[in-house]
């Protein structure tokens, strides 16, 4: 008999626990393919009757072919998971950079672009000449040269309009333009220009004339406004925001992914001209939002990071972080992705290739070298050091051989949290909706929860191996739809539109669906932290990465950001 045939007769044997059990053994609100793996699993076992929890959807004591037509007959009906578990919410931040949304400082030369030679006329933009700093990256200018920098560039912009106040020290000349008007001359190293109204040309800078060092015009300020001289160097909306997050990881803001850091010399400082560079932001930066939002910090180090590197990192963590706050240690930042020149570096360095026995040695050699330190640098409190052995998402095994190489050398398990089209193939007539429903009743059920099921079994068999709690966290999730660049593909405007897409109509699904389904099944797998990717961002052709698309934009605008806070609620 078929299995179409079978069900059939089934349906007329038992028409009233066909309706009444929908086949959703694992409670994540859908039956699909894990429902099946639970009626395999225990295939032609004798249980108690009724017994759903081992696949005995008809009750009749047995495991077989009527319980998986049952299922069958609902595959792929289920409801929306509602928020609710054990899991906990971080947040990635965004990169520092001139045209980044996030107003992390109210000193907005914090996030200012390189400078670029011109002459005092301002013309050319850029004459490619290189313009000579000091240690801190301030102009040494050459006879006939001036040095522009762009501030708060977006399109289409919304940073803050006002009257922004100038402070600097040293002797030079400062001019401004593009959003800056009525600007004024206000006493001694001091002036004050309008914007009042904000567009996607941003705010001019540029050095004009400087003295010789050390008198040299220096550590200029263009204060947002009202914050001349503001107490904490954050702006408060930024603040405000990520404020419920009891984690931040700092991977973009310190230019994880390709870092050059090899000793402390080089590393930024708070005297730095920007911290937009490829060495990341000062670390005192990261230490001081931490302290000022009570937040857990997550920092990775850099991959080429000498023993003094990360002996000073952990030295200033341990006496500058608020002692009751913990701190995730990660080496690097997906060293699988053969995308990363860190993967490249491990590779060279290690015989065998990529995923390799040797690679993945090397991998955990590094790794456990800086755990190492990290632990000896907090003696007597190395609770608060929590060593994270990071993975691949889609790849359980990554993870199972970074673990069997660091033998123990490690606090949690990490992979991502993503969901996306996977290998559907989208096209020029697919809608939101259509977006929205295949990760609701396919890629979230049938392919993502399976990637997180596989970890979390990873991490409960490695806590029963090691006889400590092995938690599964994820270093990022959140949506992962994105053309890779490639903005002719037809779907490119979906994939925009789908990011605040919010359906009026009762019980059909959106992006807030989405997000709670997701995090859902990441929760029921045994996660306990989900980092999510990232805080503000625009929308471009490679990805929608942020939460939310302006740092003043409403919760109700935001479905993504609004999963978060209520699944983070519960």
């Amino acid at each position: 008999m078929s299995c179409v045939a079978l069900a059939v007769a089934v349906c007329c044997l038992a028409p009233a626990q066909a309706q009444a059990l929908d086949g959703d053994l694992n409670g994540d609100g859908f039956v699909g393919a894990l429902d099946a793996q639970i009626i395999l699993t225990y295939w032609g076992q004798i249980v108690t009757p009724g017994d759903l929890s081992k696949g005995d959807i008809f009750p009749d004591g047995f495991i077989g072919l009527t319980d998986l037509s049952f299922l069958l007959l609902n595959w792929g009906q289920g409801t929306i998971p509602t928020p609710g578990g054990s899991a906990s919410v971080g947040m990635n931040l965004s990169e520092i950079a001139y045209f980044s949304r996030e107003w992390a400082f109210v000193d907005v030369v914090r996030s200012a672009r390189r400078w670029t030679s011109t002459t005092p006329s301002g013309q050319p933009f850029d004459d490619g000449r290189t313009v000579n700093t000091d240690a801190n990256g301030w102009p040494l200018l050459q006879a006939g040269q001036a040095a522009n920098t762009l501030l708060m560039v977006d399109n289409p912009a919304a940073y803050p309009t006002g009257q922004y106040v100038v402070t600097w020290e040293g002797t030079g000349t400062l001019e401004f333009g593009f959003d800056a008007t009525n600007v004024q001359n206000a006493g001694t190293r001091r002036m004050t220009f309008n914007v009042t109204s904000a567009t996607k040309n941003g705010i001019l800078m540029r050095v004009t004339s400087t003295a010789a060092a050390p008198n040299n015009i220096k550590n200029i300020r263009v204060w947002m406004p009202t914050f001349e001289n503001a107490a904490s160097p954050f702006h408060p909306l930024f603040m405000q925001k990520l404020q419920p997050f009891g984690v931040i990881r700092f991977m973009d803001w310190q230019q994880t992914n390709g870092s050059p850091l090899v000793s402390w010399s080089q590393r930024t400082t708070l005297n730095t001209f920007s911290q937009d560079r490829s060495s990341g932001a000062a670390l005192e930066y990261m230490i001081a939002l931490c302290n000022e939002l009570g937040a857990d910090a997550w920092f990775c180090m850099p991959h080429q990071a000498n023993d003094e590197f990360v002996t000073n990192f952990a030295t200033m963590v341990r006496d500058q972080l608020n002692p009751d706050l913990k701190v995730y240690v990660e080496w690097s930042n997906e060293v699988w992705n053969v995308g990363f020149s860190q993967n490249k570096w491990v590779d060279d360095n290690s015989p065998g290739g990529v995923f390799s026995d040797g690679f993945m040695q090397k991998w955990a050699a590094e790794a456990k070298r800086d755990f190492d330190i990290w632990q000896t640098v907090f003696a007597g409190q190395t609770e608060r050091v929590i060593r994270v052995a990071a993975g691949q998402q889609a790849n359980v095994w990554v993870t199972r051989r970074l673990t069997e190489e660091l033998n123990g050398a490690y606090d949690v398990i990490s992979c991502a949290a993503y969901f996306d089209q996977r290998k559907t193939q989208f096209n020029a007539s697919t809608t939101v909706q259509d977006i929205i429903n295949n990760a609701v009743n396919d890629t979230i059920p049938n392919i993502y929860t399976g990637y997180y099921q596989d970890h979390g079994d990873l991490a409960q068999e490695l806590t029963n191996t090691l006889g400590r709690t092995i938690p599964l966290v994820a270093y990022e999730g959140g949506q992962h739809y994105t053309v890779h660049g490639n903005a002719g593909l037809p779907y490119y405007q979906a994939f925009k539109d789908v990011q605040e897409y919010q359906n009026p109509t009762p019980g059909v699904p959106d992006m807030y669906d989405a997000y709670i389904a997701n995090m859902q099944a990441f929760d029921n797998s045994g996660g306990s932290l989900f980092m999510a990717y990232n805080y503000v961002r625009k929308q471009d052709q490679y990805g929608s990465w942020g939460h939310l698309q302006f740092q003043n934009q409403s919760e109700a605008d935001a479905p993504k950001y609004r999963a978060l806070l209520e699944f983070n609620s519960e």
